[in-house]
């Protein structure tokens, strides 16, 4: 029998554009006349500023949310960036802070390539990202924006009759990212939309873990179910984060160990909104600098779950200051 851990993240926002989606950047020069060089390393600093949209996007929507959502910061991240390419000079402002995206277009390129081309398919891990920016068909599309952003595998841009049409529009919206979108609203004249499927097979993955059923706690202790848990032996790595007081285990997933579950164990508090109040970037960097591998095979037990989130990222957007993208028709042009 096949198991699987699946986890679906739409993110949904609605905005008013007026009658052309435009390009405010020069990029289309830049890689015309090679000025972008290559040799140049921004990895740190583009760790850096993902680490810093992670914290800050996941606070937003777990103040609003309960202790069970899961998100995809990294997909969340190219579809604004690709938005904000696109944007006024005050919106473009608003979403390069809170992106962390610096205003040389070289560099943000370079971060674009990087982040494109994090997920590598294999028969063990399945990762499948939608970026979807569905217009009404009665606006017209800057072709070279659009270019931009397809070509660098930001968005997907397709058409809808949203105004004539907002029934059957919300049909195909929810047929073509696969989700339920209860809080789906189509007011406006385009809809951005982002969902990540993660399908893991556990008998490729944890191919010599064996299945027992458990008790299941919640966070206080209290004894609230039962749960299959996967219990097996593997080497990973460890760390400890002095200023929350947190431990941390690394383990590899995948062919060659290309993606990880980090899972965090907060010793002063069993609230984790409480204890999240005290992750910040500089705690992520020491955890990175610090993790130790396992001089022997740990002793493992994690929870079979199927897990799905749907998450409405507008208000916690105009939560963290991006305000005019929304019903303002200079905001993208």
């Amino acid at each position: 029998m096949n198991f699987q851990i699946l986890f679906i993240c739409c993110a949904v926002f609605v905005s008013t554009y007026q009658s052309e989606l435009g390009l405010k950047g020069t990029f289309d020069d830049i890689i015309r006349d090679g000025s972008c060089k290559d040799f140049v390393d921004v990895n740190w600093d583009y760790r850096t500023a993902l680490y810093e949209f992670d914290i800050t996007f996941y606070k937003a929507i777990e103040a609003r949310n309960d202790l069970n959502f899961v998100y995809s910061p990294l997909s969340i991240w190219l579809t604004l960036a690709g938005i904000a390419e696109g944007a006024d000079p005050y919106t473009q402002e608003q979403l390069f802070n809170l992106l962390n995206l610096p205003k040389d277009p070289c560099i943000r390129l370079k971060y674009y390539k990087l982040a494109t081309t994090r997920f590598a398919q294999s028969d063990d891990v399945s990762i499948t990202n939608n970026r979807v920016l569905l217009i009404d068909t009665s606006v017209s599309i800057n072709s070279a924006w659009h270019s931009f952003v397809e070509s660098n595998s930001l968005l997907s841009v397709f058409t809808a009759p949203i105004k004539l049409n907002p029934v059957g529009a919300a049909a195909e919206i929810r047929w073509l990212m696969n989700a339920i979108l209860p809080s789906l609203n189509l007011n406006g004249n385009s809809v951005i939309l982002e969902t990540m499927d993660y399908s893991g097979l556990w008998t490729n993955a944890f191919g010599n873990a064996r299945i027992e059923r458990a008790p299941f706690y919640n966070q206080v202790g209290y004894l609230i179910g039962e749960v299959d848990m996967m219990r097996f032996k593997r080497r990973a790595k460890m760390g400890y984060i002095k200023d929350i007081k947190c431990k941390v285990l690394e383990i590899p997933v995948g062919k060659d160990g290309r993606y990880r579950m980090l899972y965090m164990v907060f010793l002063k508090t069993h609230d984790p909104k409480e204890a999240v109040k005290g992750v910040n970037r500089n705690n992520v960097r020491k955890l990175f600098e610090n993790l130790r591998d396992s001089y022997v095979p740990l002793d493992i037990a994690i929870p079979r779950i199927l897990l799905t989130s749907e998450v409405d990222v507008r208000v916690m957007l105009e939560d963290l200051g991006v305000q005019s993208l929304w019903n303002n028709p200079e905001a993208t042009r």
